[in-house]
């Protein structure tokens, strides 16, 4: 079934699209927690207890579950892990700087 949110045709595998519409809810969630952490690192500049390692495994992940939600045509998959690759990436840029 194909549905439509905020304009884009988004695939579903059940009928009546319950796995899209929590994944918009999980990416809305994710999105606040994102925002939230970000910007109290940022505040702080305190990434001391971050894994430069760990990081970049993460990074790498968000990447290759991005690349299957591509592969899925799940647009919920691929928004999510675009934002949490950025988010990621960003971590990378504090923690280099703070070096």
């Amino acid at each position: 079934m194909i549905i439509n949110i905020f304009g884009y045709k988004v695939h579903c595998f059940d009928k009546n699209c319950i796995d899209e519409i929590i994944g918009v809810i999980a990416i809305l969630l994710g999105l606040i927690a994102t925002f939230m952490q970000f910007n109290k690192t940022i505040s702080t500049m305190n990434v001391e207890s971050f894994s430069i390692y760990s990081l970049v495994l993460v990074a790498i992940s968000e990447m290759l579950f991005m690349i299957q939600g591509f592969m899925k045509k799940s647009h919920t998959i691929m928004l999510t892990r675009i934002i949490s690759f950025i988010g990621v990436m960003g971590y990378i840029l504090i923690w280099y700087k703070s070096k």
